[in-house]
C-alpha cells in the first residue's frame, strides 16, 4: 500500500471525508480529528491523492455504470444487472447508445421476460403508450445490437437466470 493510500484509508476510518476538487484537494473531518502532522502529510501528498480519489471515483462510475438502477424490482434484476453490463461493454455509458436505451428504460422501471427464443423488453411500470413512444425513440435506432444482446442472454445464450 503507497503512503498516499494508507493516509487515505486512515482518515476516512476516522470520519475524515477527502474530496478532489480539480487540482484542489478538500476535506471535511470531525471537530478536533486532523491534528497538524495530518494536514502537513495531507499537503505532502496531495499529488498522489489526487491521482488515487479520481482512480476510485472513476472505478465507482464505471462500477454504477454496469448496476442495475432498479434492484427494488428483484424478479430480473440479476437479468438486468447482465444485460446492462454487456451493452455498456458494447458501447460505453454513450447516453444515445444502446446501453443508455437500455438504462433509461430500466430507470423507468421497464422489464424482461424469457420467451423461450431469448428475453423480451415488457413496459413493466410504463404505461403502454408511453413505452411505445419511448420503444420507438430509443430502442428501434438500436434494433440489431439488442436483437443480438437480448438473444444471447436467454437461455439458450446461458444469460443470468
Amino acid at each position: 500500500m503507497t503512503a498516499a493510500a494508507a493516509l487515505l484509508a486512515d482518515l476516512r476510518a476516522r470520519g475524515v471525508e477527502l474530496v478532489a476538487a480539480g487540482d484542489r484537494l478538500r476535506w471535511r473531518a470531525p471537530a478536533g480529528v486532523l491534528s497538524e502532522q495530518d494536514r502537513a502529510a495531507l499537503a505532502e501528498n496531495k499529488s498522489a491523492l489526487l491521482r488515487l480519489l479520481a482512480a476510485k471515483g472513476a472505478a465507482v462510475a464505471e462500477a454504477n455504470y454496469r448496476a442495475d438502477p432498479r434492484p427494488d424490482i428483484a424478479h430480473d434484476h440479476q437479468r438486468w444487472t447482465h444485460l446492462l453490463a454487456c451493452a455498456f461493454a458494447l458501447d460505453g455509458h454513450d447516453p444515445g447508445g444502446v446501453y443508455g436505451a437500455l438504462h433509461g428504460l430500466r430507470c423507468l422501471g421497464a422489464r424482461l421476460a424469457d420467451d423461450g427464443h431469448g428475453l423480451r423488453l415488457l413496459p413493466g411500470e410504463l404505461a403502454h403508450e408511453e413505452y411505445r413512444a419511448l420503444r420507438q425513440r430509443w430502442l428501434v435506432p438500436h434494433r440489431e445490437a439488442l436483437t443480438l444482446l437480448l438473444g444471447e442472454l436467454g437461455p439458450a445464450g446461458g444469460g443470468a437466470a
